[in-house]
């Protein structure tokens, strides 16, 4: 089984589209096709060692804060002093790892990557 951080992959994608850039607007259908493109490459590089793949996410208040206090304790503060909108930048992640409005059970997410 292959386990994929998604929100990690979505943010890495956004960020390799605006190479360091806060001025820089994001083009979501971008973001969309770029994030597909590296489930696929993981898919074809993975899949025949370990089998299916599963996109794992977490939302704002990750259960690893539970068992690990310290986790991620000073992200937010960084974030707070960086050039980056991550409130723009989370809510991006969100269309593609929260469910759909019609169907609470599914993701927007193709299940096809």
């Amino acid at each position: 089984m292959i386990l994929v951080d998604l929100n990690q992959v979505l943010i890495s994608n956004l960020m390799a589209q605006v190479r360091g850039k806060a001025d820089v607007k994001p083009n979501k259908e971008m973001i969309r096709f770029m994030v597909l493109n590296s489930l696929r490459g993981i898919n074809v590089k993975f899949k025949e060692e370990y089998g299916d793949m599963v996109l794992c996410s977490d939302a704002g208040d990750p259960w690893r804060r539970d068992f690990f206090p310290l986790y991620k304790h000073s992200r937010k503060a960084a974030r707070q002093d960086g050039p980056f909108d991550w409130d723009n930048i989370f809510n991006i992640c969100l269309l593609y790892t929260s469910p759909s409005p019609r169907d609470r059970q599914k993701s927007r997410m193709p299940s096809s990557a």
